[in-house]
Formats: C-alpha cells, sequence, structure tokens
C-alpha cells in the first residue's frame, strides 16, 4: 500500500478528534453567553440542575481566577449553591482527598451552613464529623 493510505488512516481519526473539539467547546461557550443573559423570567423556568449550572457560570464569570476573597462579594443564596456545588463535584470526581487538594478547599469553612441550608443534613454530619476525626483545620 502506497504511504499516503497509511498517513491517511493516521490523521483521520486526529482530524476528526480536533473538530468534534472544536464544535464542543464553541457550544459551550455560546450555552455559558446565553446563561449570562438570562432575565428572571426564564431562570424561574429552569430545572434545578439547569438552575445551579447558570448561577455557577454566573458565579465564575465574575472570577478571573477564584480565590477566598470572592465570597465576600456574594450572597447568601450564592455562597450555598457554589459551595454545594463545588463539594458535589469535587466529591463525585475524586472524593475529599479532591475536595481539600483543588482551589475547591476554599469553600469548606461555608459548607456545613450550605449543607444544612439545602436540607442534607446526613452529608452535613458526615462531613463535620470527618473533619473533627482528622483535625482539619477550615
Amino acid at each position: 500500500m502506497k504511504w499516503s493510505f497509511w498517513v491517511l488512516i493516521i490523521l483521520a481519526p486526529i482530524i476528526l478528534i480536533l473538530g468534534i473539539s472544536v464544535i464542543l467547546i464553541l457550544i459551550f461557550a455560546v450555552n455559558k453567553n446565553s446563561n449570562l443573559s438570562m432575565s428572571s423570567e426564564q431562570l424561574c423556568k429552569l430545572s434545578d440542575q439547569r438552575l445551579t449550572n447558570v448561577i455557577l457560570d454566573r458565579i465564575d464569570n465574575r472570577f478571573s481566577r477564584w480565590n477566598a476573597e470572592d465570597y465576600n462579594t456574594l450572597n447568601e443564596v450564592e455562597i450555598t449553591v457554589y459551595t454545594a456545588a463545588w463539594y458535589s463535584i469535587e466529591i463525585t470526581n475524586g472524593g475529599l482527598c479532591q475536595y481539600f487538594v483543588n482551589p475547591s478547599k476554599y469553600t469548606a469553612p461555608y459548607l456545613s451552613d450550605a449543607l444544612l441550608n439545602i436540607g442534607a443534613l446526613a452529608t452535613e454530619k458526615d462531613f463535620t464529623e470527618f473533619v473533627n476525626n482528622n483535625k482539619i483545620d477550615l
């Protein structure tokens, strides 16, 4: 077989993956921009999961790089949603180790209140016991 056939066999999947990646990035960018411009009426019609994603996008959009001082600019609802969402994301992806190693650790001092605010009493109890048993300074 000709060398050009083998080059095509090797390059075709790479080109396909790059093309799909570009399309997904564009879709994400358009979706994030639409999240930032929704009216109150549109927000009220969203599912809980979609509303959580919109709130996270809006908070993330306000910060160039998240740090602990940013919490001073959030209201109570934003703190609750942002904190609980980051806890859920990190626990799902890598457990408590990932939560405390990544920048999400800055949300730890607010987590107990956030979990109580959303009614996650058992999760708050488990988190508090873990922190106390391991002498973690929040």
